[in-house]
């Protein structure tokens, strides 16, 4: 059977991200959007905000700083990067 290769998606608008903060691991999806598009309540962030600035152009695996708001940088795993569609309805 041949293998198929598949090109990973890079952080750019159109994507959702999963992100796991390495420190409390919880993960969260976050869509990337437009600036005229963002929705913070619904995690449809551009690349705008910190988290969008941190992860803009990032690739499956890379591993981020990002500073929250009262406590400090801390670190997350980008643990995939879909094409929005599915994920983006469980927002």
């Amino acid at each position: 059977m041949e293998q198929v290769k598949t090109n990973p998606l890079k952080c750019i608008y159109g994507n959702t991200v999963k992100l796991q903060n390495t420190k409390t691991r919880v993960v969260e999806l976050y869509a990337l959007v437009p600036p005229n598009q963002e929705r913070l309540d619904k995690k449809h962030i551009s690349n705008y905000t910190d988290v969008g600035q941190a992860i803009w152009g990032k690739m499956e695996n890379d591993v981020v700083e990002i500073e929250l708001p009262g406590k400090g940088k801390e670190l997350f795993k980008i643990l995939g990067v879909t094409s929005t569609g599915e994920e983006r309805r469980q927002l």
